[in-house]
Formats: structure tokens, sequence, C-alpha cells
């Protein structure tokens, strides 16, 4: 299995009834007997209105459905599918697209009219969900697009034909020192990267998730569009991030993860709802079990055995009460959490280890294919400080190595190397040395470390800001 592409018609027939794609409760769903047909569908589509092997597809729309077998079937072309972010300017649109070399947009229809003020030069734009823009030149509704397909094409040999070394999909950074620069992302480095990240956080055939993200970040591309091509998770399309919490009892993730912000914002949810209850027994019973879960904690952050009693109070609180809060966040059957993104606060991460969900902080980049490293969430790895875990075949150096010699990189930025951080090259004007020696397997990332980890080391490492060549620090982006 060398391409997303082989991944996808292996999981694809493993259970072909199951449901793989679904909204909030199940007001659509797609089976993958269904989202199989729908990738053919669009390939054959994109390839009868001139997409083929290297062009680019660009898509611009919320998470929905019909997203995944849009960007899916493109990849069976041989093409470059990516994302938008629906905010962007008509300037940032016009250079984007222009960036990329996109040939198509797939997009809703309340973003044609951005996109035509835009300027972009583009030859089709494809509407997944509207017909008024359908009598416009070079305007297409996704039905006439999938109709537009050769009665001849040769899907099979068509996806077959993708390599490895194929650019599966651009990210657009967020340009601080200037335009965005586009991440090239092979199939690739992203089977290396799934495969490694399910080596420390397991997903398997059959694993929940919500998709909720923006589809232009690379963290939703990863944890959903690509873990489910390649090991078969079912996925809750969120269209507002804002429903996130109520969407949660509805998908019972088995896996997920989101930024600070909404882990705090579930911590306060349950710290109100338990300050509020109206029952003065069911809510003492609800404080009770949080403070054994936090003194449980504390020992094993300390290093320390568990007295028994305090064991056996801890499997009461749970049977009684902590796996009913985990279940009306939707979080019962969760097998891991993650967050990342941005430094979590220390009480967050304590509330929700004495909850029962232990999260896991995670690092990473665009250039690196999401996600580098992590530090585990079980409290009692924790007691020494962050155990940092590259994924497998990945390796960090920090500002000093963890023998004392000289600092790899200049003024102790880090470097990484890795399968992941090997993608062709970033989409620029011209290639700078940060490029270069990306194609030779290194690449400086820009973030400044305090600590250095590596494979063989347990300690901390604590990202104070980003350096850019001939700019200023920005903001610190995760420890």
């Amino acid at each position: 299995m060398t391409t997303l592409c082989a991944a996808f018609q292996r999981v694809s027939a493993v259970a072909p009834d199951s449901v793989a794609l679904r909204d909030i409760g199940d007001a659509r769903t797609l089976t993958w007997r269904e989202y199989a047909e729908q990738v053919r569908e669009v390939a054959a589509g994109l390839a009868g209105i001139g997409v083929g092997h290297g062009d680019t597809v660009a898509l611009m729309m919320s998470n929905r459905i019909e997203f995944y077998p849009i960007d899916v079937g493109a990849q069976h072309l041989g093409a470059t599918s990516f994302s938008i972010y629906n905010t962007s300017a008509p300037e940032a649109i016009r250079y984007i697209l222009a960036n990329s070399g996109a040939r198509v947009l797939v997009c809703e229809d309340r973003y044609v009219d951005t996109v035509r003020r835009s300027g972009a030069t583009l030859e089709t734009i494809v509407v997944v969900d509207a017909q008024s823009h359908v009598h416009q030149p070079g305007t297409v509704t996704l039905e006439q697009m999938k109709n537009s397909a050769a009665s001849d094409f040769d899907f099979e040999g068509t996806w077959r034909a993708v390599k490895p070394n194929d650019v599966a999909t651009l990210i657009y950074t967020s340009g601080t020192t200037g335009n965005p620069k586009g991440v090239e992302t092979t199939h690739a480095c992203l089977l290396f990267e799934t495969n490694a990240v399910s080596a420390v956080l397991p997903v398997e055939f059959g694993d929940r998730i919500t998709s909720y993200m923006p589809s232009a970040h690379i963290a939703d591309r990863l944890t959903c569009l690509y873990m489910q091509m390649v090991f078969g998770t079912q996925i809750t399309v969120v269209p507002d991030p804002s429903q996130v919490a109520a969407a949660l009892p509805d998908c019972r993730p088995t896996i997920w993860g989101s930024v600070p912000r909404v882990w705090e914002k579930l911590k306060v949810a349950v710290e109100s709802a338990v300050a509020n209850e109206p029952d003065d027994a069911r809510r003492a019973a609800l404080q009770w079990a949080l403070d054994v879960g936090r003194t449980r904690l504390a020992h094993l952050r300390a290093g320390e055995t568990v007295p028994a009693e305090l064991e056996a109070d801890y499997a009461r609180a749970d049977t009684m009460v902590l796996s009913a809060l985990r279940a009306k966040l939707g979080f019962a059957e969760l097998k891991w959490a993650i967050s990342g993104a941005a430094p979590i606060p220390p009480d967050t991460l304590a509330f929700f280890a004495a909850l029962g969900v232990p999260i896991s902080e995670i690092w990473g980049m665009s250039e690196l294919t999401c996600i580098a490293s992590t530090a585990t969430g079980r409290a009692d790895q924790a007691r020494n400080g962050r155990k940092v875990t590259p994924r497998h075949g990945n390796a960090h150096r920090g500002g000093r190595r963890a023998t004392g010699s000289r600092p790899v990189g200049h003024e102790g930025v880090p470097r990484r190397t890795g399968k992941n951080g090997r993608s062709d090259q970033c989409r620029r004007v011209a290639l700078d040395r940060r490029c270069r020696q990306r194609r030779r397997g290194r690449l400086p990332h820009g973030d400044r470390s305090q600590e250095g980890v590596d494979h063989q080391r347990v300690g901390k490492e604590h990202v104070t800001g980003r350096h850019r060549d001939g700019s200023e620090d920005v903001v610190v982006v995760d420890r």
C-alpha cells in the first residue's frame, strides 16, 4: 500500500455497508459502498472537465459530507486537492489560486461571488449545493460535472497510476511574513504520518471522530480525511464549530482532539453543571467524585503508590459518577484525546485526567505533515515532566542535544529529521535555503526551544516563539 488511493480502496471494501460519513443525528449518512461509488463518479467527472494527473483542484466549503468523495476523487486522478479557508479575503483567494496553479475550484454557492470578485483565473467552478450559477460561463453544478464523464474512463488504471511521491495536498500557512506559503505533502508523507501517529495513538477501522475544524488546516485533514482513508474511521461532520459540544454525545467519539480553548470550555461546562445541580445529594456526590479523582491524580503525578483505600474510592466514584459525566460529554468510549496548536493550562489537563479523560499534548507543524511528537496524557508517566515521544522514525533535536554537545541549528532553533518532513518544497517565488535543506531531509522549522528532547530522553520541551529569517518572533505555539 503505497498511496492514499490504494489505502482507500482497501478500507472501503472491509465492511461496505457500514456508515463511513454522517451528519449530526444521522440526517444524512454515506456507507463505504456509497462513498466508494461517489469517489469513482467524482474522479470520472473531474477527468471529463479536463483534470488529470498533476493538476490542482481547490475546495472551499464548510464541513459537509460532499467534501470527502470530492477530495478523495481528485486524489484518485493523481491530482493535488487542497482547501482554502472560507474566511479568506478576495485578494488572498486570488493569490492562493494562482500560486497553487488550480484549474478547478469546487465550492458552495455562497462563495461563488467572492471568488469571482477576487479576479482569480479558473477554468471551471463546480458548485456543490445550488443551481443559481449554472448559466455563468465556466460554472457547473456537481451533477453536471459528474455527467461530463467519458463512458470509457478507466478508473482502475487511473488510480493505480498514482505514485507515492505525487503531491496529495497543499497546506497554506498563515503567511506571517508575507503571502501564505503552500506546503506540498505527498502520498508517501501522509501514509508515513498516519501510521506513525497510530503507532503511538492507535487508530482502527470503525473508530469515530468529529470533523469540525477547517479542512484547510492540516489537523482536520490528517485526523479526519487521511486517517479515514488509511484506517476506515467513521466521521461525523459538524458544519458549525459552535455545535461541537452538542455533536460529541451524538458521535460518541473513540478518538478526538481539539485546541486548548475548546477543552477549557468543556471543563467550564462540567464545573458549571456541578455547581448548579439543584439536588443537594447529587451535587455532593459529583463534587466528591471529582475530589477523589484529583487526589488520586496527585499521587500518580508525584510518583507515589495510590493508597488502597483511595483506589477503592476512585473505582466507586468512577462507576457511580465519573463514567456518567464522561457519557454526558460524549466521551464514554474515548480511547485517546489530544490537544495542540497552543499550550493547554495544567489545571485543564488535571481536570480531565481526574475525570478519566487523559489528554495527550501534541506538537507539530504543516511542514511536518502535522503531528511531530506527543506528550503522554497518562498521569503515571508525567511525574518528571512531559514525556515527549517523537513519532516512529522521526527524531527531534532541540536547542541542545541530550548529550550536552553544541546546539543543532542556528540560534537554538530545533531541527527535525524524518520521512514526514521531506515533501519536495514550499511553493514560493524562489526556493530559499530552508527549502533546500528540506530536500536533504532536514527542515529548520523555526520554533525556539528551551530544552532539547530526543527519542531516548524523558524531559520537557517548551517552545518560546517562532523564528523567521529577517523578521520578529511571533506567538508561542506549543509546549
